[in-house]
């Protein structure tokens, strides 16, 4: 490669890329319109891995559902329920 690796993603969080043109971006992200080249390709996966999603394991939709009938309103709500349908449990007379 004759030119230099260009900084990649020098790209600030905030920036509105819809307001930024188009050369401008190849030119930061230091691509072309018609795209990397093989060399280009095997460096940036060896500087920046594959580019892969990773699935990250979260609680299970069971266990989701589950903790909706235990915070304190969902208790609350449970206990007057229980002592709503059942006076005589609570000598109630």
């Amino acid at each position: 490669m004759t030119q230099s690796t260009p900084v990649l993603l020098d790209i600030k969080p905030t920036t509105d890329l819809h307001a930024v043109p188009i050369p401008e971006i190849y030119k930061r992200l230091g691509a072309k319109p018609e795209g990397l080249s093989e060399a280009e390709i095997k460096e940036r996966q060896n500087r920046f891995g594959l580019n892969r999603i990773l699935k990250v394991k979260g609680k299970s939709l069971v266990l989701k559902f589950l903790a909706n009938f235990t915070h304190l309103m969902a208790l609350l709500l449970w206990i007057g329920a229980w002592s709503g349908l059942s006076p005589k449990c609570l000598n109630w007379d």
